[in-house]
């Protein structure tokens, strides 16, 4: 399988990081509504996009994450693999701190990277 080039994975993380502030604000819409099957549906979607942008930082080169040392990429890519393996342990605190705290570097170093032509 050929791996796929950095602007790609970079474009997919900024893509997903879109899907998970989207469904953020449908999210605390549906726990305000108290529209629980929604608000389930949408913490899912989230999970399931947080598992793809940490598959995606795992083919990252290196190079590119020690450009960006105040990126936690190591607890990205470990996040991913805590929800894949541990997903009955899942804590949606931390889930929702990282979204609130977390996504929004990441993104502007995509972005950033992205522009420098990657």
């Amino acid at each position: 399988m050929t791996p796929r080039p950095t602007h790609i994975r970079l474009e997919e993380i900024i893509e997903r990081i879109e899907r998970i502030q989207s469904a953020e604000i449908l999210l605390l819409a549906s726990e305000n509504d108290g529209n629980i099957q929604l608000f389930e549906m949408l913490f899912d979607s989230i999970l399931y996009q947080l598992v793809v942008i940490g598959e995606a930082v795992k083919d990252l080169d290196n190079t590119l994450k020690e450009s960006y040392s105040e990126i936690a990429w190591r607890d990205i890519a470990g996040m991913r693999d805590f929800l894949v393996h541990q997903y009955h342990r899942t804590d949606a605190k931390i889930v929702r701190d990282t979204v609130e705290k977390q996504l929004n570097s990441l993104k502007q170093v995509c972005e950033i990277e992205l522009e420098l032509g990657l």
